[in-house]
């Protein structure tokens, strides 16, 4: 049998503008769990926090998030009024672009108070299924107890509060109890490293794991994709999903750099990701890097994003040659790109920075 605990926080997908816990991944967890090839461990502790961080912080964190992306777009609308305004046919297209980015966003808070506290939004229809699909560990008395000790003793998982203490001794007991002399898999899913552990199981829980439940196995992923129950195919769309959603955040970032060093920070992220990027990521980048004088000003992002829009020989890369001539001109102007014709199978010379210029 495989156990799958899911740590509370990834439930939090379920609910984000990047959606990583997509309706496929739902349907195929429930599926699995419904055929009995997996159980979907879901302690009482977990599900109060999920319940509980629903209709409060994951709430109130998003919202937060949103607003900080509109004030950022309305930043970007005055800033372009006070500096763009002498190029008229530029500056109508670049304020429809913020004007547009920015109504994205609000749309999208709009609709939030419906999306985590309606019964029948189509996130909490997700999040009730998985309730429904998951095996769930009910909390007595001595569960507490044993918690209690644990936490006050200082083992791990490490943690503030006696919350995921109460959880461990919870999957803890209900293997136990549950298992018989078949091949046993835990696979925990979290990204909390100071719980859990970083890139691998902490050595005392995988250790007092296999003590108290007889050499059954454990490990962690910090990624839902890497459930290896999945088929090939399975982890392969899930992973994509995943690869978009960082994709997606990555470009956000960047357009919303607050600083010249998390500018250049935020450009240096984007090589990782190069490969997915569109003619509409690009766009964006090159608006941004335009309208964001945190970008255009700062000193670290020239040469990222020189490696970002051109390929080793030098060319402009293929995505970007769709885009319009008046936007690739005002970027090549701010960043000091000597151009003489749209560069599309031209060499463009940076004249004024080269790698050997960057102190890192």
């Amino acid at each position: 049998m495989k156990y799958i605990f899911i740590d509370s926080n990834q439930y939090r997908h379920l609910f984000s503008i990047n959606q990583q816990f997509s309706d496929d991944l739902v349907e195929l967890l429930c599926k699995l769990a419904n055929n009995e090839q997996i159980q979907i461990l879901m302690p009482q502790q977990t599900k109060d926090e999920i319940t509980r961080n629903r209709w409060c912080d994951w709430h109130y964190s998003e919202i937060k998030t949103l607003e900080s992306k509109i004030n950022g777009y309305e930043k970007k609308l005055e800033d372009l009024q006070k500096n763009y305004q002498e190029f008229e046919s530029d500056y109508k297209k670049l304020k429809k672009a913020i004007q547009s980015r920015k109504s994205a966003f609000e749309k999208e808070k709009s609709k939030l108070k419906t999306k985590f506290l309606s019964k029948r939004s189509r996130q909490n229809q997700n999040l009730k299924k998985l309730f429904e699909a998951c095996t769930h560990i009910p909390e007595n008395e001595s569960l507490y107890e044993k918690a209690r000790l644990r936490f006050d003793k200082g083992n791990p998982p490490y943690d503030s509060k006696i919350g995921d203490s109460l959880i461990w001794e919870s999957i803890l007991e209900h293997i136990n109890t549950n298992s018989t002399n078949r091949p046993t898999l835990l696979l925990i899913v979290s990204n909390d490293k100071k719980a859990f552990g970083d890139g691998s199981i902490d050595p005392w829980l995988e250790e007092e794991f296999k003590d108290k439940t007889k050499g059954k196995d454990i490990t962690l992923v910090h990624r839902l994709s890497d459930i290896p129950e999945f088929t090939k195919e399975e982890k392969d769309k899930i992973e994509l999903e995943e690869l978009e959603s960082i994709k997606m955040t990555a470009v956000e970032e960047f357009c919303n750099s607050e600083s010249f060093v998390s500018a250049g920070d935020n450009a240096k992220r984007l090589l990782d990701i190069q490969n997915l990027l569109t003619t509409d990521d690009f766009k964006k980048i090159l608006e941004a890097s335009t309208t964001n004088h945190e970008i255009y000003r700062s000193f670290f992002t020239s040469t990222p994003l020189y490696m970002l829009l051109f390929d080793e020989t030098g060319y402009l890369r293929k995505e970007i040659q769709e885009i319009e001539q008046s936007l690739w001109e005002n970027f090549c102007e701010k960043f000091g790109f000597q151009i003489s014709e749209r560069p599309i199978k031209s060499k463009i010379e940076n004249t004024n920075i080269t790698i050997n210029d960057i102190p890192f």
